[in-house]
């Protein structure tokens, strides 16, 4: 059996292949960024919600594991993953790397192409089709992360903070969230993870995207995206760009606007990349 993953911060989308590479099953567990979590918190998530899931006389089966992270883009983080899925799937050939080659093989397969993530995070690469051959260094939602959720989201507070929304948009945000600015601010510096408060704030865009000031805040958070991730490739100008993510599916019109603003060519955009990975194999095995 095959046992295929892509993993981000918060969840992992896992899928179980039949020996025949038809689908068994797909699953979800928690986040594995190999970035932020120790070998024994890895190997509790593991040991803990992969045989809830998959019962070990399963697990004993699994002959081949292609696992795609977060925290995967250097060798120390990939061996650190793959020891702990060892320790549950002891018969297994195993493979981890980076989450970008996961969306690159999802949106490209062997396809050359730019490869996007705009999710929580964001990130970018150019792949040829069989390999990432060029990408950023990832700066995080302090000094990256253009387009994201959590940017998105700093944005509009932002402007709440700063006063610098429309009377109408203020009074909607207020509504919704019942904090004066000042506690806002209190709220921020004390939240536990400060891009996860960040990137909440991107719901208010998605509930009142009608909003043309709204609208112009994606558009704005889009151009910032491209600018800094996507026209350092030379390649962008000739091959399609593709997007994984969920802010890419809700806020898919104004970025289709932004990509046309650009010139570029717009390419296929799914919010998770774990089915054009089952295809792909599914197609090369």
């Amino acid at each position: 059996m095959i046992l295929i993953a892509d993993s981000g911060s918060t969840r992992t989308d896992w899928c179980l292949l039949n020996a025949d590479f038809s689908v068994n099953k797909y699953f979800e567990t928690s986040g594995l960024n190999a970035n932020y979590l120790s070998e024994e918190q890895i190997h509790e998530i593991l040991f803990n919600e992969l045989p809830t899931n998959l019962p070990y006389p399963t697990l004993e089966t699994v002959e081949h594991v292609y696992f795609y992270g977060s925290g995967c883009s250097t060798q120390s983080k990939q061996e650190k993953i793959k020891l702990q899925i060892h320790r549950i799937t002891p018969n297994a050939d195993i493979i981890a790397d980076h989450d970008l080659l996961g969306a690159a093989i999802s949106l490209c397969g062997k396809d050359t192409g730019v490869a996007c993530i705009l999710g929580t995070g964001s990130n970018s690469c150019f792949y040829d089709g069989k390999n990432v051959k060029k990408t950023l260094l990832s700066l995080g939602y302090l000094l990256g992360d253009e387009g994201s959720a959590t940017h998105i989201g700093k944005n509009i507070l932002y402007r709440y903070l700063k006063n610098k929304m429309p009377d109408n948009v203020s009074q909607l945000f207020y509504a919704k969230y019942k904090r004066q600015p000042e506690d806002m601010i209190a709220d921020m510096y004390a939240a536990p993870k400060t891009e996860a408060y960040f990137g909440m704030f991107s719901y208010f865009a998605s509930e009142n995207l009608h909003i043309p000031y709204i609208q112009d805040i994606i558009k704005g958070c889009f151009r910032d995206f491209l600018q800094e991730q996507v026209t350092i490739y030379e390649e962008a100008k000739y091959f399609p760009i593709g997007f994984v993510g969920s802010v890419a599916i809700v806020f898919q019109q104004e970025l289709k606007f932004v990509i046309e603003e650009f010139g570029y060519k717009l390419g296929k955009i799914i919010q998770n990349p774990i089915n054009g990975l089952v295809e792909f194999y599914q197609k090369t095995k």
